[in-house]
C-alpha cells in the first residue's frame, strides 16, 4: 500500500479479496486434484511454504525510488 497512501482504505480491501480469492481458488483445486483430505494437507502445506519461500527470495524493484547520485 506504500505506492498509493492517498487510497490506502481502498488498496487494503483489493489486497483482502485477491487473498481472499486465491484461498478460494486453491481450496478448490486441491479438492479437485487430491481427493483424500489428508494428502491434501500434506502436500498444500508444505506447497505453499515453498512458494513462499520462492517470493521472498525473488528479486523485486521498488517503482519510484531513486537512487542518490554521488559525486
Amino acid at each position: 500500500m506504500e505506492p498509493f497512501p492517498e487510497i490506502a482504505g481502498a488498496a487494503s480491501a483489493l489486497m483482502g479479496f485477491i487473498q481472499m480469492a486465491g484461498g478460494f481458488f486453491g481450496s478448490l483445486v486441491t479438492a479437485v486434484v487430491v481427493p483424500d483430505p489428508v494428502t491434501a494437507l500434506g502436500v498444500v502445506m508444505p506447497g505453499m511454504a515453498f512458494i513462499a519461500l520462492f517470493l521472498l527470495i525473488l528479486p523485486v524493484k521498488k517503482r519510484g525510488v531513486e537512487e542518490p547520485v554521488s559525486s
